[in-house]
């Protein structure tokens, strides 16, 4: 039995450890012989025996890591009888956790490496798998290894799927963050574009070159281009030949999940498209083999790139028929985007020569697309030609016309319209020029700014060129100078029209008043009230006020409109001022709604107002409505109602007023009595009284009403009469 003991030794990091376990394992050993001795002779065949599988554990955790590893470990019974054990780590070592530590077999033992905390480095331990009642320990040697981050190759311009967890690495570049460290081998003087998207979390790149330094790294960003939580670097400047370093991250502390991480080298930019040679003022095509008549031309075309974030200009080379061309660019244009329509101007142009261009599309990595030779003609032909332009001659036989175009509108004279039409015959020593006449016109007292305000439809040389002004100032002096202008731009020296001085008019505007109108409404008013003021204008055709006019403008209520009999009150008439006449005294006596204000002077068409309404004032008395009928005595006096009126006799629809009725003083019957119910609150400005009666025959009977802060109402006569008789009654008592 001696003989199968297996003692292996532990893993301890000191000599006083060996010592100590040394004499324990003389202990151990002679505890083991004799319990052996003792057991074989009490049971003899019946020891149990731990087997382990696997019998090395061996696990490895990325630096920074924060996910525990879980191994398993299989414990069977290798002897005969039952088996129950115990496990103990010799080094007790804080990253090695044991679950269960007690058991039968067969079991299964976990085992738990937590790598939190841990430097890089080897870190060993040893179980103690313990038979109860058995002398044979099972050793299980637990090695954990912590190694720095591991870093995955990346093919250029292939997208990588890949995630981040807690079982990574941690960022070596920013404290609390996984890492996925890639690397790539770049050369001296390339750029690399490296992109990381995620849906689960912030992306932070960081690229750099190996062996890392502790200075700033070559790229580092958890932007791209303000698009959004995605990171980019962009044309990252590679400064030697060698391996390069990616770290993926995340912007905060310990996020997981997906991503994506692509790399790529820049690309040439594509051929330019949709090319076109046009004038200096970039607007007008040159065809191929046309003249340009400045000394410069512009070239267009649509750039685009297959890296849509490059910054892109067009580069032309423009050579003279019958000079090759270089491959040296002669002019560049604006920068643009891909997509973009870019324009490059060529300057400085010969005069009287041919030429031939070709261009290409640039970008700011020096890249740069084919050349694209510009017209499909042969190179031996022109693209265009340079033939600069003369200077037009000034415009003659300057006329001023009224808006009929036939007119004439004489020198210093007036005219009734705020239109004119200006001619005169432009020429140009260049016979194929398309001329136009350009017109300054000024109120006068203001100088001419040499800065045309109007311009004619583009005319051949030698022929009349009409310009059309509307909208000028009435009541306004107004001088005017022309001038000749060809299509390059080119203008010939300002002919101020008449001969007379700067500061006298060529022409007067005076356009006379045709309408009144009303510049503001009536509104809503109180009877007997004035009216909030309101103005009324004369008008010129065009809608626009005419501030000469002094005329007599006239208002009143239009026929058929408002309360029939309503009068306005005030002043009616008014003289216009500056064009306008302004009523401010008006009043209407009659409530009513629809009423429409008529505005009438000589000579012009008549206006009519918005329709508005006249509200009654406030209640100022008292009025029998429906009055009281002769009736019996007791009976009722019929229905009577009692409005309450405003000052002028209309009812105040909105008075609520209280009412109290009663017999007049010094009417009817002495000692007679008013039935029924006395006092009534108006509704809608009337009250109502249904159950009047007296008491007492009469006649000459009179009803007064009366109410709190308005004039009472004396109703008309009337009679009351005896009734039918119901009853005897002794007059004069019987005596004994």
């Amino acid at each position: 039995m001696i003989g199968a003991i297996r003692l292996r030794k532990p893993v301890l990091k000191t000599p006083v450890a060996r010592r100590l376990v040394t004499g324990a394992r003389v202990l151990v050993l002679v505890l083991i012989t004799t319990t052996c001795q003792v057991d074989e002779l009490l049971n003899p065949g019946s020891v149990g025996r731990a087997a382990v599988t696997p019998v090395v554990v061996t696990d490895s955790a990325a630096f920074g890591s924060v996910r525990s590893l879980t191994d398993s470990v299989s414990i069977t019974n290798a002897g005969v009888g039952r088996l129950t054990w115990s496990a103990e780590r010799v080094l007790e070592s804080s990253w090695l956790g044991l679950s269960p530590v007690t058991g039968g077999a067969p079991a299964t033992l976990l085992i738990n490496l937590d790598p939190v905390g841990l430097d890089q480095g080897t870190y060993r331990d040893t179980i103690l798998i313990l038979p109860d009642g058995a002398i044979d320990t099972t050793h299980l040697p637990v090695e954990l290894v912590v190694r720095p981050c591991r870093a995955d190759s990346l093919a250029f311009g292939v997208a990588t799927t890949d995630s981040l967890t807690s079982a990574d690495c941690g960022a070596p570049s920013r404290a609390g963050r996984f890492a996925r460290v890639y690397e790539f081998e770049g050369a001296a003087g390339d750029s690399v574009t490296v992109t990381m998207t995620s849906s689960d979390f912030d992306p932070y790149l960081i690229v750099d070159q190996l062996p890392r330094s502790s200075g700033r790294p070559l790229g580092e960003t958890d932007d791209c281009r303000g698009t959004g939580p995605d990171a980019c670097v962009v044309y990252v400047l590679l400064p030697n030949d060698g391996m390069y370093v990616i770290e993926a991250t995340s912007a905060e502390a310990s996020d997981t999940g997906a991503f994506s991480i692509h790399v790529s080298a820049p690309r040439f930019p594509a051929m330019p498209t949709g090319i076109e040679q046009l004038r200096s003022d970039s607007i007008t095509v040159v065809l191929t083999g046309g003249t340009v008549v400045d000394s410069s031309i512009v070239v267009k075309a649509v750039a685009s790139d297959p890296d849509a974030a490059d910054t892109l200009w067009l580069e032309v080379e423009v050579r003279p028929v019958g000079t090759a061309f270089t491959g040296v660019p002669t002019d560049a244009g604006a920068q643009g985007s891909s997509g973009d329509t870019l324009l490059a101007r060529v300057e400085a142009l010969g005069d009287d020569s041919g030429f031939h261009w070709r261009v290409r599309v640039a970008d700011q990595t020096g890249r740069a697309s084919v050349w694209v030779s510009f017209g499909g003609n042969a190179e031996s032909e022109p693209d265009f030609g340079v033939a600069l332009a003369e200077v037009p001659d000034a415009p003659a036989g300057l006329v001023q016309l009224k808006a009929d175009a036939t007119t004439p509108i004489d020198l210093g004279t007036v005219t009734d319209e705020r239109s004119v039409v200006l001619r005169g015959t432009v020429s140009d020593p260049d016979p194929g020029d398309a001329l136009r006449l350009e017109i300054e016109m000024q109120p006068v007292g203001v100088a001419f700014t040499g800065a045309p305000t109007a311009s004619s439809p583009a005319v051949s040389s030698a022929a009349v060129a009409t310009v059309a002004l509307a909208g000028l100032n009435d009541d306004t002096d107004f001088h005017w100078q022309a001038r000749t202008a060809d299509q390059a731009g080119l203008t010939s020296s300002w002919v101020s029209f008449g001969g007379n001085a700067e500061n006298e008019r060529d022409f007067h505007v005076a356009v006379p008043a045709t309408q009144v109108a009303f510049a503001s409404q009536p509104v809503v008013g109180v009877a007997g009230v004035f009216m909030v003021a309101f103005e009324v204008e004369a008008r010129e055709p065009s809608g626009q006020r005419d501030t000469t006019y002094t005329g007599l403008i006239t208002v009143d209520i239009a026929l058929g409109t408002g309360t029939p009999g309503a009068v306005l009150s005030g002043t009616l008439a008014r003289q216009a001022q500056s064009g306008v006449a302004t009523f401010t005294d008006l009043s209407i006596d009659h409530v009513g709604s629809g009423y429409v204000m008529s505005a009438t002077s000589p000579g012009l068409t008549t206006a009519s107002s918005d329709t508005f309404s006249v509200l009654p004032s406030t209640p100022a008395r008292l009025a029998f409505d429906q009055q009281p009928i002769n009736a019996n005595s007791g009976a009722s006096l019929g229905v009577v109602t009692v409005k309450v009126e405003d000052a002028l006799g209309n009812l105040v629809t909105g008075s609520t007023l209280e009412v109290t009725v009663g017999i007049a003083s010094g009417t009817g019957t002495s000692g007679a009595t008013l039935l029924g119910i006395k006092q009534i609150s108006a509704v809608a400005g009337v009250a109502t009284f249904s159950n009047l009666a007296i008491d007492l025959v009469g006649t000459g009977y009179q009803l007064v009403a009366m109410g709190t802060g308005v004039a009472s109402a004396t109703s008309d006569q009337f009679n009351i009469s005896t009734s039918n008789a119901t009853r005897l009654l002794f007059s004069v008592e019987p005596v004994d």
